[in-house]
């Protein structure tokens, strides 16, 4: 796959950290080069190089490389993660930086389990694509469990539980001499499958947040419920 994009610029700029996302005016041209091809090795095992150029009309450019795997050594586990490099030019200098991203999922009957790790370094470049973080290591874990009890009124049911942890990193550069948790959140919930398709998911939040570094730890509590039916046929 290869694409080439010319952006007339305008608009605005993101620039994301670990408490938050700013932005500023963006109003120079831009080119945009991304390549990326996937190589089957073997059996459930392939492994994908990709390469990112961007240029802004001559004042900065950034480059950015690595590659992206995943491995199925067996009908329950799966596990897919990335390695991306970073290297940033522009009027105050030169930044490097990286990411990593590591997901293990194991399938077994009616259980799930998947357990994410990624970690962004302060000044991996976030131009050639959308960062919602950067400065930070986070950690997720999701366990589910179904049951079909297939009855008239119920034919599946799961019990959801989502833990995750994020920190912001060590950036002294930014005035961040010491590592800090940025969030934690513990989030139970249940979704079931009813008749006529019928989806009610209800989830249970119960989080800590900080949005500035050396800030209090805010703790928002919120249910979240949706409930989706489709009592006809659909349109088409």
């Amino acid at each position: 796959t290869a694409l080439l994009v010319r952006d007339a610029g305008g608009g605005s700029r993101l620039l994301p950290g670990p408490f938050g996302t700013e932005s500023t005016d963006d109003d120079a041209a831009s080119t945009l080069f991304f390549a990326r091809h996937r190589f089957q090795l073997g059996d459930g095992l392939a492994l994908a190089p990709l390469l990112s150029l961007r240029e802004r009309a001559g004042r900065d450019d950034g480059q950015l490389a690595g590659f992206d795997a995943q491995w199925s050594p067996s009908a329950a586990w799966q596990w897919r993660g990335h390695w991306l490099a970073s290297h940033q030019r522009h009027a105050g200098g030169i930044e490097r930086g990286h990411a990593q991203w590591l997901q293990a999922r194991w399938r077994e009957g009616n259980w799930r389990v998947q357990a994410d790790w990624e970690r962004l370094s302060p000044r991996f470049d976030s131009s050639n694509g959308f960062v919602p973080q950067r400065g930070i290591e986070r950690r997720t874990l999701d366990l589910l469990h179904a049951w079909h009890p297939e009855q008239p009124w119920l034919s599946t049911i799961e019990a959801l539980l989502r833990v995750s942890h994020t920190r912001a990193l060590r950036d002294p550069e930014s005035g961040l001499n010491a590592s800090q948790t940025v969030s934690r959140a513990l989030q139970p919930g249940t979704w079931m499958l009813g008749p006529a398709g019928t989806e009610f998911l209800l989830f249970r939040q119960f989080e800590e947040q900080r949005t500035r570094a050396g800030g209090a730890l805010h703790r928002p509590r919120s249910w979240f419920f949706v409930l989706d039916t489709h009592p006809g046929a659909r349109l088409t």
